[in-house]
């Protein structure tokens, strides 16, 4: 599980320079931009059946027979969600005009949404396989970088994402064979009503991760709207940046989460206990990583072979260090929500950084360009704490007591 973590979070920090130096900053931009729309879409298409399929495989793993009827329902929902959701796609690439611009790049990069959608993670997570799911994801990951490296350049830069899709139907169909090897379909069993069944169970859990995901995404896609190409390139790459921070902070949250669960049912004073030193240490680690950003971004980014002003990122990195610290707070109260199982709550909460996101970013960023969206993303993450410590607060739930 280290390597999977490991991988996703080395690939992002490798590809960015990688992608700036051949395709350019102005190219970047589209891209990022994209992907921004594609991971809503991704996460639509799941519709929170990973988490629930990891579940039911996890305490069915021996029983072959439910398997194959779950397989065969969930290709069958993902596959209904994958259509919608490319018709949803088409509409708007259709009728915004800056997406109707784009539209090559919009609708080829559909692509990685159907790679991830197919992707079968949820059996080998069920199956505690995790050594397979690592091999297949790096496999792709490797794949892609290698394509990237050696057929794209600023004149076909639409193929950054379609490699990026191809290389995850390529695992995704590997993955399919080797569950198939052993637990083929049995298509004379299958049933209508068991997809109805799986979509309306994971209803509400798509509801709360299309709304963290849609969130992550909309400073982008508001950023689509608002900024020239340049502009966009210089907040694409501030983004992957901020996402890089975000990616670290899962890693953290998924591992914490159980222990948490468990003091939560457990003891309350070693509840206190174990956040007070967790959090004491990784907040001293955060602060300091801060300190390093504000003072020694530019620096940084400037070893980069990237064919732009690096200076101007100076006042960036100030409001890029601050972010860090709100991620880490948010991150102690989401433990202590889902811990106490107020999903409804951690949902609002979701919900109003959503909202805020989408009302200051649009105002700032047409004032302020890069500056005035960003504001308004660090805004958006402050509501979110605001909210978070009002449902504790209602509750009488402590972050560091029960």
């Amino acid at each position: 599980m280290g390597l999977l973590q490991v991988t996703n979070y080395l690939v992002p920090i490798l590809i960015v320079p990688i992608l700036l130096h051949r395709i350019g900053l102005e190219n970047f931009s589209i891209i990022a931009l994209s992907q921004a729309i594609m991971n809503i879409l991704v996460t639509f298409t799941d519709f929170g059946m990973t988490l629930i399929g990891t579940r039911l495989v996890s305490i069915n793993a021996s029983n072959r027979s439910f398997i194959s009827s779950f397989a065969q329902n969930i290709l069958v929902a993902k596959a209904l969600l994958i259509t919608v959701g490319f018709l949803v796609l088409y509409v708007l690439t259709s009728i915004i005009p800056l997406w109707n611009q784009n539209s090559l790049v919009l609708l080829s990069s559909y692509l990685i949404v159907v790679g991830q959608s197919f992707f079968p993670n949820w059996y080998f997570q069920g199956i505690q396989k995790m050594g397979a799911l690592t091999v297949l994801n790096f496999f792709s990951r490797a794949l892609y970088i290698v394509l990237i490296l050696i057929l794209v350049d600023s004149h076909n830069y639409f193929l950054v994402n379609v490699f990026n899709g191809i290389t995850w139907i390529c695992v995704s169909s590997i993955a399919w064979f080797l569950i198939l090897r052993k637990i083929p379909l049995n298509y004379r069993k299958f049933k209508l009503r068991g997809v109805l069944d799986l979509l309306k169970e994971s209803r509400f859990l798509s509801l709360t991760t299309l709304t963290q995901s849609t969130y992550r995404s909309s400073a982008m896609v508001i950023a689509g709207f608002l900024l020239n190409k340049t502009d966009l390139g210089i907040y694409s790459i501030i983004d992957k940046i901020l996402m890089l921070a975000v990616n670290a902070f899962i890693v953290i949250f998924r591992g914490l989460f159980p222990k948490i669960c468990a003091l939560v049912q457990e003891n309350s004073n070693e509840l206190k206990t174990f956040y007070l030193n967790f959090f004491t240490r990784l907040g001293a680690i955060v602060l300091f990583g801060s300190l390093c950003i504000i003072f020694f971004g530019a620096e940084v980014l400037s070893m980069f072979p990237l064919d732009i002003d690096v200076d101007q990122f100076s006042t960036y990195f100030l409001l890029i260090g601050l972010f860090p610290i709100l991620l880490l707070c948010n991150l102690s109260i989401g433990l202590s929500l889902l811990s106490h199982n107020l999903h409804k709550a951690h949902l609002s909460s979701s919900l109003v950084g959503l909202l805020t996101m989408i009302l200051f970013g649009l105002t700032l960023g047409d004032l302020y360009k890069v500056s005035g969206l960003f504001v308004g993303y660090l805004i958006a993450e402050f509501s979110i704490l605001i909210a978070g410590l009002q449902s504790l607060r209602r509750r009488n739930i402590g972050i560091f007591y029960r």
